[in-house]
């Protein structure tokens, strides 16, 4: 008899030793590894086979049904999903008794594929683990984004003297700071972060702040490129290096620089880099593989940002 793959010999066939006590047949499956059914080979008397073909059938029938099915999830949400090694992924499978994987790649700027394996019921439960993970790691993101807002391109000397005039422009989140008149002589600055009030980071007014500009619009187009990714990827990161590292809060690319390293609190396989924004001041946790090395012409304009400590 040809029977579909499932659990009947039990671990360590101990399901085929009970059947055989109870019906005094010898049973024995036949697998094949490119074959979606197993045969099951039944030998003894005549009475004794067919009890045991029934038995076999009652027992089938009595299995729970095992799907598979698959959702899609944002590869930023995988961290959190699978865990430190692998904590979160496994707990979800043993409470909810289904078999999951995560399939792909790291990228964490697509989508990636959540599969699973068990009946209807404990997949349901998986799905529903699954899905609260993401939406534990968009609030989390979210707060963390509503905490610093979006870069803006910097207006032109004359034009931010214009916006100085208008009360209450919300527009410009760039503070502008003039350093108290000496002998008449006079700084213009935008603060670009801020750490205390007695300790931030600015840039000089000036035409460099259009080069900055560019600068920053031609690394996000270069390096948006997944090949161009993939030509400067960084296959060992180091305390000092300079690299090109994406601000996850507007996805743009920018000049950067390692301060430190750590292990990924959500994957222990990765390693996440405390990068300090050379050009703003700024800093940010990003895994090592989204880092990529910068290519030499980008350095030709030098670092735009200044600390003040007061």
């Amino acid at each position: 008899m040809f029977i579909s793959h499932f659990t009947l010999p039990g671990r360590g066939g101990s399901n085929i030793k009970e059947l055989e006590k109870r019906s005094g047949a010898l049973i024995h499956f036949k697998q094949f590894s490119d074959k979606d059914y197993d045969v099951c080979i039944i030998r003894g008397r005549n009475t004794a086979t067919q009890l045991a073909e029934t038995m076999i059938h009652d027992f089938i029938k009595q299995q729970p049904i095992i799907v598979e099915d698959s959702i899609e999830v944002p590869g930023w949400a995988c961290g959190r999903i699978i865990g430190m090694g692998g904590e979160n992924i496994n707990d979800i499978s043993h409470r909810s008794g289904a078999r999951i994987k995560v399939e792909g790649s790291g990228d964490k700027s697509t989508q990636r594929l959540i599969s699973f394996r068990g009946t209807k019921e404990q997949i349901q439960t998986a799905k529903g683990l699954v899905e609260n993970c993401v939406a534990q790691e968009k609030c989390r993101r979210e707060i963390e984004q509503s905490k610093r807002g979006p870069r803006l391109a910097q207006p032109p000397p004359s034009e931010a003297a214009d916006r100085d005039e208008l009360p209450g422009d919300a527009a410009h989140k760039h503070i502008k700071y003039k350093k108290p008149e000496a002998g008449g002589a006079s700084i213009e600055v935008y603060v670009s972060a801020v750490s205390s009030p007695s300790r931030f980071w600015v840039q000089f007014v000036g035409p460099q702040v259009s080069q900055l500009d560019e600068l920053v619009a031609h690394m996000t187009e270069y390096y948006g490129n997944k090949d161009n990714r993939a030509a400067h990827a960084v296959s060992s990161v180091s305390v000092g290096q300079v690299v090109a590292a994406v601000f996850r809060h507007d996805g743009r690319w920018y000049r950067a620089r390692v301060h430190d390293l750590r292990p990924n609190e959500f994957d222990a396989s990765q390693q996440v880099a405390d990068v300090f924004y050379v050009d703003y001041g700024d800093s940010e946790y990003v895994a090592t593989h989204e880092l990529c090395e910068l290519r030499a012409d980008l350095l030709r304009l030098r670092f735009q940002v200044l600390i003040i400590n007061d």
